[in-house]
C-alpha cells in the first residue's frame, strides 16, 4: 500500500517523505512506507508494484475524477 492514499498517514511524518514503514520482523513482515509522485504511482500499478485494491480504486478516482483529473 502507497502510504498516505488511504487516510493511515502518521501526524509525525511529512508528505512526501519515504520512510521504514514498519512491520513485525518475527512474523516477517516488512513494510515499505512509499510516497511517489502521482505519475510514478500509475506506472507503478501498471507494473505490478502497487496490487491492493484499496489504493487501486483511490488512484483511479484521483485519477479521473479527483484533484489530477483533467478540468472539464
Amino acid at each position: 500500500m502507497v502510504r498516505g492514499l488511504v487516510g493511515d498517514q502518521p501526524a509525525d511524518r511529512l508528505p512526501g517523505q519515504d520512510g521504514a514503514g514498519g512491520g513485525v520482523a518475527a512474523d516477517g513482515e516488512d513494510i515499505e512506507a512509499l510516497e511517489p509522485p502521482f505519475a510514478e504511482a500509475l506506472v507503478m500499478i501498471r507494473d505490478g508494484r502497487i496490487a491492493d485494491g484499496k489504493t487501486v480504486l483511490l488512484l483511479q478516482w484521483a485519477a479521473l475524477d479527483g484533484p489530477f483529473a483533467p478540468r472539464r
